[in-house]
This record gives C-alpha cells, sequence and structure tokens, in this order.
C-alpha cells in the first residue's frame, strides 16, 4: 500500500471540497483538528506521528478535553452533571 499517493488522495479532495473557514472549524473536537492538521502537515509521515500527538494531548490536557467537542464542554460546564441535593440530617446510632 503506498501512504503517499493516499496521503496525496486525501489531502487533495479535503482542500477541494472543504472551507476551512472559522464557522466550519469552530466545533470540532482537538482531535479532529490535530488530524486536519498532521493530514496537511506535509511528508512527515502522517502515520507515524499521530498516535504520539495524540497519545500526548490525551496526557497533557485529559481525555474530555481531546475528544469532545467545543460545544459538548461548554454544555457540560454550563448544566451539572449531578442534581444538587439539599442538607439531609444525618442520623447517628449510639450503642
Amino acid at each position: 500500500m503506498n501512504h503517499a499517493s493516499i496521503r496525496k488522495e486525501i489531502t487533495e479532495r479535503l482542500v477541494k471540497n472543504w472551507n476551512f473557514n472559522e464557522q466550519r472549524l469552530a466545533d470540532l473536537s482537538l482531535f479532529h483538528l490535530v488530524s486536519i492538521l498532521m493530514l496537511l502537515a506535509g511528508p512527515y509521515g502522517y502515520i507515524g506521528q499521530f498516535a504520539p500527538t495524540i497519545y500526548a494531548l490525551r496526557e497533557t490536557l485529559g481525555e474530555d478535553q481531546v475528544f469532545d467537542k467545543p460545544s459538548e464542554l461548554r454544555a457540560r460546564q454550563v448544566s451539572p452533571t449531578e442534581p444538587e441535593v439539599a442538607d439531609q440530617p444525618k442520623l447517628v446510632t449510639v450503642n
């Protein structure tokens, strides 16, 4: 399999058929942005660099920061994941 020819075909289709404006890029996850960047970066070996780059980002930023879309992260920050429970008195047993 010739990785260079496959990469060339993918990048040509991506550049020709996809509009790289802020609106299109705004809700992509960091994973998606790194994937596009590494694909378009050139002959530095997309396959060989991808796994260590994503691993380093996961270790540094956390899994949710790498794979979740910005809208998912914002939604998680706005709405609490656990409902608030009113303080209830605790029962204490005495022997």
